[in-house]
């Protein structure tokens, strides 16, 4: 699960069953604008630094990656 503070420029993510190892966000011309590794349940990504638009945030976990679309 996942969702986006616009107030507080955060990407909230949440696994319930495995643990998060980590996230890489892009921007649409495919730049790689973050990266973190994780070793939790859940996390919150600071994405203030990040120009408004969309991104495309890839979380692995248990050796899966998810694909997810936000904009700021």
């Amino acid at each position: 699960m996942h969702s986006y503070d616009k107030v507080r420029s955060n990407l909230n993510i949440e696994s319930s069953n495995y643990s998060l190892e980590e996230i890489n966000i892009y921007s649409v011309t495919g730049k790689r604008v973050i990266s973190k590794n994780l070793n939790s349940l859940e996390a919150t990504i600071d994405v203030n630094s990040l120009n408004s638009g969309l991104y495309l945030a890839q979380i692995r976990t248990q050796g899966k990656v998810e694909t997810i679309k936000f904009i700021k």
